[in-house]
């Protein structure tokens, strides 16, 4: 939380020596906006503004960069997940758990691959068809949760040590943060 925290206080203090508050971009001024409204405000604007030109001040745009930002983080978290697994010193019930947790994680990368989908498809149709796409969106993301507390839960129930519950909740915290921001950002889109 406080290196979120810093790294928003970074880019402002950045953005305001750089110039005025009222001499940002379109573009920068709707990211600053939108990542207001994510729980984790310093980790979208860290997310999304290396992206403020390509993003446009797009909502579509900016909720395809932050699932394609909770891909990566799930990829990235199902691998840390299965080198843990493989070090020497750990059990082998934990290192079992491990890795049924890596697989876990790593298939959620298919619904959050079809909530990428979704966007792609929201123009058109009644505005119930385009909340049914909503819903459906943040439905393909849920999984993510799902994965990360059974990990966690099914490591607390073999009696996993310590060090290896907190490596795994290392490894899957900015799965977890990118993922809530990714719902935050569906949920705000205008179609």
């Amino acid at each position: 939380m406080a290196r979120q925290q810093f790294f928003l206080v970074a880019t402002l203090l950045f953005l305001c020596v750089t110039g005025s508050l009222a001499s940002y971009s379109p573009a920068t001024s709707y990211l600053i906006s939108t990542c207001d409204d994510a729980t984790y405000s310093a980790l979208c604007l860290q997310t999304l503004l290396p992206d403020v030109d390509r993003i446009n001040s797009t909502p579509k745009k900016s909720t395809r960069l932050a699932i394609e930002a909770t891909i990566a983080a799930a990829q990235s978290g199902s691998k840390s997940i299965t080198q843990i697994s493989k070090q020497p010193q750990v059990w082998t019930r934990e290192a079992n758990s491990l890795n049924d947790c890596s697989t876990s994680i790593a298939n959620t990368v298919k619904g959050l691959n079809a909530a990428m989908d979704t966007t792609d498809h929201l123009g058109g149709g009644s505005k119930s068809d385009k909340e049914s796409k909503r819903t459906s969106m943040i439905n393909n993301i849920r999984p993510v949760f799902t994965a990360i507390n059974t990990c966690l839960n099914n490591l607390q129930g073999l009696r996993a040590r310590d060090v290896v519950l907190q490596r795994v909740q290392e490894s899957t915290t900015p799965l977890n943060h990118l993922a809530t921001n990714a719902i935050d950002l569906i949920r705000r889109m205008q179609f």
